[in-house]
């Protein structure tokens, strides 16, 4: 893909203004100052840390090796064990398997194999459990007595019919025995292999997500149960914190961190975000240490083609288009991208000797991993995608698009109101249009746009999807009353509830301090005793919850954040005074919060 030529917005041949920033200068690798923050990597490969029966752990470790220099992702799951010495090898399920979808979740597979050497068989029962949505997980179960093992299966024909199979399986087997041999975590092939006389596995023992990071990786003795334990350690990762040392001078990465929710944060929930993906520090390593781990997108249709990647940017404009705080998030982003290129280009480079043009593409397949990983590639959460995926003709943008350029493309794109109906294609529009206020474009170009929009979704007389329409729009036009005047007058309600929790527009202009804009509302009717309200919102399976102070008003978001005069105009238009959070706190514990307020010496607003 040629970075720097002009790319055009579909066949009719318009090409985009500049860039509101400025190509990475990945042309100068050879003469770039390695000795900057961030420059200076620390070089690592997988390391044996613990090494308790080295004719077993310098395979292992040598196994380790080899997938950390191959293509694709590190994987226990993946390893190749062909070199470790072994009387016998298992695999659970015994056929071929690849990808990580339900290869153990309905599964049970029994084999008979002499262990020991005794001349009797022992009975190896490997049955799969699901543990959560997306996760794979297994159970294994050594008969010692064959006779023991079919007596099992002869209970377990006669419960069959008042039992699913895999459950019967394991409620039988933990019975008999007690509870499984050994546990495999998230797998989609549980392995195992036999030398003298011992079972080994390299497989996960218990649960982890797969948004983990794993450092360590444990070649493990199952059975017998007496000698059961770690036998091999490999790092195969840096330790976190050596990451995020490096990562703290990428400011692309730190807002990629705020974006997928940091410490303390709602992970996916920040502002009025929807789903993200994968934790960007689980990536770090590969990206550092491995150049050749993001040579495959991930779950991307197409290879490298320009609607690929002008779909990633869109991704990311959708995220920042959700309200004032995440498009300040979104701008760090825009803003860190060139210099994450150009960074990383010349780590490359240096560390792995590659060409300039060469690190130019290691970059941008890094790049590309990040963005498809932290929001999701094929995500239903990021309707502007579809413009790029789906429409006709498909939206192709430069890749150093600014977040001016990126927001009036999609504005003006020839399928914005004509893509195929379905849930995320309908919220392109207001996506686009909630982007094109945030970046600043002029509201003679947005109100044609949003008139066109708004009067397509009352026609279709969809209550619920009008109300999502509103609340996408009402953040973003808070920030510009000029916009926010044109959207009230169409006939949108003030008091849309914008997120999860019910926060309103009012809400935000008081926590922006926008009086121009809270006074539009206010004359517009908007509640001025509304209350946020998390009870019952949260969902464990996206990670939403509770707000810690609940109930919050208009009152106490301009107490804590805006100036004297906006605070008295929401006591002068009734704003309850009295009112409290879900904590207890008033209105004065919300002034004394106020940096405003208590720097500049003001008297409290509201005070008798």
């Amino acid at each position: 893909m040629a970075r720097g030529s002009a790319w055009l917005l579909g066949a009719a041949g318009i090409v985009l203004a500049a860039c509101a920033h400025p190509p990475a200068a990945l042309t100068s690798i050879a003469a770039a100052d390695l000795s900057r923050p961030g420059r200076e990597i620390p070089p690592f490969t997988p390391q044996l840390v613990r090494n308790d029966a080295p004719e077993l752990c310098a395979p292992y470790a040598a196994a380790w090796e080899n997938q950390f220099r191959s293509p694709g992702e590190m994987d226990a799951a993946a390893i190749d064990l062909r070199g470790m010495p072994q009387d016998a090898a298992f695999r659970f399920p015994d056929t071929d398997y690849t990808g990580r979808k339900d290869g153990l979740s309905t599964f049970q597979q029994a084999v008979r194999h002499d262990l020991d050497g005794d001349g009797e068989n022992e009975v190896l029962l490997v049955v799969g459990r699901d543990i959560g949505w997306r996760y794979l997980g297994a159970a294994l179960y050594v008969f010692e007595d064959e006779a023991a093992f079919d007596a099992v299966v002869k209970a377990y024909e006669a419960r069959a019919p008042i039992s699913s199979s895999k459950q019967g399986w394991i409620d039988l087997a933990d019975a008999a025995l007690g509870g499984p041999t050994a546990e495999f975590g998230i797998v989609a092939q549980a392995r195992l292999f036999l030398k003298d006389g011992a079972l080994y596995t390299a497989s996960p023992e218990t649960y982890r997500p797969r948004v983990a990071d794993m450092e360590i990786e444990t070649l493990r003795r199952v059975w017998p149960a007496e000698n059961a334990g770690p036998v091999c350690e490999i790092r195969v990762r840096p330790p976190k914190d050596e990451l995020e040392a490096i990562a703290a001078t990428f400011p692309f990465l730190q807002a990629l961190q705020t974006m997928y929710g940091g410490p303390g944060e709602n992970l996916m929930c920040y502002g009025t975000m929807g789903w993200t993906g994968v934790d960007p520090r689980r990536l770090l390593a590969d990206i550092f240490h491995r150049p050749q781990a993001s040579a495959q997108p991930l779950e991307i249709p197409r290879d490298d083609l320009p609607s690929d990647d002008t779909a990633r940017l869109l991704r990311a404009l959708n995220w920042g288009a959700s309200d004032p705080e995440g498009w300040a998030v979104y701008q760090r982003l825009k803003h860190g991208e060139p210099d994450f290129l150009a960074q990383m280009a010349e780590h490359y480079a240096a560390r792995f000797d590659m060409t300039p043009e060469a690190a130019e593409d290691a970059a941008l397949r890094a790049w590309r991993a990040l963005m498809d990983r932290v929001f999701y590639a094929r995500s239903s959460d990021a309707p502007l995608a579809s413009l790029a995926i789906e429409g006709e003709p498909p939206l192709v943008l430069e890749l150093d698009a600014g977040a001016a350029a990126l927001a009036d493309a999609a504005l003006t794109a020839p399928g914005l109101l004509s893509l195929p109906p379905s849930p995320q294609n309908r919220a392109a529009p207001r996506t686009a249009i909630a982007a094109a206020i945030h970046a600043g474009l002029s509201a003679s170009r947005i109100e044609p746009v949003f008139l066109e929009s708004w009067a397509y979704v009352q026609r279709a007389g969809d209550r619920r999807e009008a109300v999502r329409f509103a609340g996408g729009i009402l953040p973003a036009a808070v920030s510009r009353p000029e916009v926010l005047e044109i959207v009230l007058s169409a006939g949108i309600d003030a008091n849309t509830p914008t997120n999860y929790f019910g926060k309103t527009a009012l809400m935000y202009a008081a926590q922006t301090g926008n009086i121009e804009a809270a006074r539009l509302l206010i004359a517009a009717g908007a509640d001025v005793n509304a209350r946020t309200d998390s009870r019952g919102a949260g969902n464990p399976t996206t990670g939403c919850g509770r707000l810690e102070r609940d109930r919050r008003s208009a009152l106490m978001y301009a107490a804590e954040n805006a100036g004297e005069d906006l605070i008295q105009l929401l006591i002068e238009a009734g704003a309850d005074t009295a009112a409290r959070d879900t904590q207890g706190n008033d209105l004065n514990w919300y002034l004394d919060r106020n940096p405003a307020l208590l720097n500049g010496g003001a008297g409290r607003p509201g005070r008798g």
